[in-house]
């Protein structure tokens, strides 16, 4: 099976700008799973979704160099309606995401299928689906550009999640939304491996991926520091002062010296060694 997406040493510099915002990036992403891209403020996350997407160049400008890969596809040979049905982006800023024209949620969330030609039938299904699936019955009707920044938000995942793209690229998807929202946000995008959907996801609330990601990639600096499962990369970052708001359980753990993905039975033998108990089922008159 192809990889979803395969970059090899991506270089990327913003029209202007002295110095790359990328600078030697090298992926692989396998499909049907969730990735979590973080790292520090400024390290190149947005420009890395952007790129991959093929807005950079093409509409932001800047330079590129390296290769890009899209389903074994070389991105620079993809038309925009073949990147529409193949990769979908969901922008940090859900303002610049709406159209603009739609006078409804659910004509906000048909607007993408309108444009790639589906029929009518199957479109009313879907977006009905879509609002069904990240609960947006109460909004459906509400004009989007009346909306909160969390509700506009919400509306612009649901945007793309319509598409129906077999890999998506989420920037920042909870930046504006209440406890109870994003964890619901969150439970739509991880119920997505169900569907063999690939996902990559920049997000800051590192803790909240532990449990829904199989592999973070960290970059710092505009380039890839590591890529991995959260117990091979995020105690290393740590250890190597890179910012990328690790779990308060990995900074507690760092700070008593212990693992805090130690298996059951791990953790007991921890335990009783601490507490020099031998037999922690022991009864004792």
């Amino acid at each position: 099976m192809v990889n979803a997406i395969s970059v090899t040493d991506l270089s990327v510099r913003h029209p202007l700008a002295p110095t790359n915002a990328l600078d030697g990036i090298s992926l692989e992403l396998e499909q049907g799973k969730i990735y979590g891209l973080i790292g520090p403020n400024g390290s190149g996350k947005t420009t890395l979704c952007n790129t991959l997407r093929g807005l950079i160049p093409s509409i932001l400008g800047g330079t590129v160099t390296g290769s890009i890969r899209i389903l074994g596809e070389d991105l620079t040979e993809l038309d925009d309606r073949q990147l529409a049905a193949s990769i979908g982006l969901v922008f940090e800023n859900p303002y610049t995401q709406l159209t603009g024209v739609c006078t409804t949620v659910v004509e906000e969330i048909a607007f993408g299928l309108e444009n790639l030609g589906w029929d009518r039938d199957r479109m009313i299904d879907r977006v009905a689906q879509t609002i069904v699936d990240t609960h947006l019955q109460s909004l459906a009707f509400k004009d989007p550009l009346e909306l909160s920044g969390g509700q506009r938000q919400r509306v612009s995942l649901a945007a793309v999640l319509a598409m129906d793209t077999p890999i998506l690229l989420i920037d920042e998807p909870t930046s504006q939304l209440d406890p109870l929202t994003t964890d619901m946000i969150l439970e739509v995008i991880y119920s997505l491996k169900n569907t063999g959907k690939t996902v990559l996801l920049a997000e800051n609330k590192v803790d909240l991926l532990v449990d829904i990601v199989d592999e973070f990639i960290i970059v710092d600096r505009g380039r890839t520091y590591a890529q991995g499962r959260a117990q091979q990369v995020l105690p290393k970052a740590l250890d190597d002062g890179v910012r990328c708001g690790f779990p308060e359980v990995l900074r507690l753990s760092a700070e008593i010296g212990r693992s805090p993905w130690l298996t059951r039975e791990d953790a007991w033998a921890d335990i009783a060694a601490s507490t020099r108990v031998t037999d922690l089922g022991a009864h004792h008159d």
